[in-house]
């Protein structure tokens, strides 16, 4: 858009003079508006919020040698669906990193703590067992192959979570009800590694271990133990 030029400048005297007529500015004002659009203002980039992880000098200085070796350990998670009564066909593959410290060790299996940056399993520790070597023996001496035996052990306990959560509905519905708090299980999962060794993956408990019954039945503590007994009420074994 043009502006007069008389509009532009104000106090704007011509003199003359022996040198010829010269313009005298006895004062300049701003110029008026001249109804152009203002520039929209600069809006600052939005500042990121990662923060770079802090790395003790040891640990910086191993960086300059390559790690050879191995901090994670990859296993296909299967999982059973007791509603179809199978094994679901699409398994999951998690790399998880397993801790080289024992949680603790049974009759049959040695139990590790592991954790995953998996997005479905990342909001908790879970537990990888392992079969010890001698357990594998006698599981081959009952006709049986480490899998099948395995993923018995997890139907199983998908069983016992089923009655579990069919109780908790039962006791929760009745009024007169003097069973307390119900046990729960956890989601338990077969698992097989990158170097084809069967496993079980279970959600972490945390707190002090107390056993109260045994697979063939026996209580581990007094009988009149309230936990003991409810402990009783869903235990299950094997018979061959």
């Amino acid at each position: 858009m043009k502006c007069d030029e008389n509009d532009m400048y104000q106090g704007i005297n011509s003199d003359s003079s022996d040198e010829g007529t010269q313009r005298h500015v006895k004062g300049k004002q701003p110029p008026k508006s001249c109804g152009a659009v203002p520039s929209p203002p600069k809006v600052s980039p939005a500042t990121s919020q990662y923060y770079p992880k802090s790395l003790m000098l040891n640990i910086m200085l191993k960086m300059g040698k390559v790690v050879d070796k191995k901090s994670t350990t990859v296993i296909t998670l299967h999982s059973f669906n007791i509603e179809l009564m199978a094994w679901n066909k699409i398994p999951t593959t998690v790399e998880f990193v397993v801790d080289e410290q024992e949680l603790g060790s049974g009759g049959f299996r040695t139990a590790f703590k592991a954790t995953t940056q998996h997005p479905m399993y990342a909001n908790t520790t879970w537990v990888v067992k392992r079969y010890l070597p001698e357990a594998k023996v006698l599981i081959q001496e009952t006709n049986q192959n480490i899998e099948a035996h395995t993923k018995k052990a997890v139907q199983m306990h998908v069983l016992a979570r089923n009655f579990a959560r069919q109780l908790k509905r039962v006791m929760a519905s009745s009024v007169d009800s003097q069973y307390g708090p119900s046990l729960q299980y956890n989601k338990v999962y077969f698992g097989m590694t990158d170097g084809n060794e069967c496993v079980t993956v279970e959600e972490y408990v945390d707190g002090k271990f107390i056993k109260y019954i045994n697979n063939d039945g026996i209580s581990c503590v007094e009988q009149s133990d309230d936990m003991c007994q409810k402990a009783h009420c869903l235990a299950h074994f094997s018979y061959e």
